[in-house]
């Protein structure tokens, strides 16, 4: 992995460690999760072709369902945000 690829996994982890939500608001959890990956996305801290973890390690990192996880992955694949490959 070259150094550019280490630096943005590195603030991707920084980021998605700082990933809260709001579990007494009004808006759902994936839509929650939708948002905050969508502004990291646009903001440049996801760069392209860095990897998310997986639905499986980032519910249990954000304590929630895997339902809930791949629920917000699946909209951003379908948005265009994400190229999902199973594995």
């Amino acid at each position: 992995m070259s150094n550019k690829s280490n630096m943005n996994k590195a603030s991707l982890d920084t980021s998605l460690a700082a990933l809260t939500l709001n579990r007494g608001g009004d808006r759902p959890l994936h839509a929650q999760i939708v948002e905050r990956l969508r502004r990291m996305i646009l903001s440049g801290a996801a760069a392209s072709g860095v990897r998310l973890p997986s639905s499986r390690a980032l519910a249990a990192e954000l304590s929630v369902s895997r339902i809930t996880v791949t629920q917000a992955y699946d909209q951003l694949s379908g948005e265009g945000y994400l190229d999902g490959r199973p594995g």
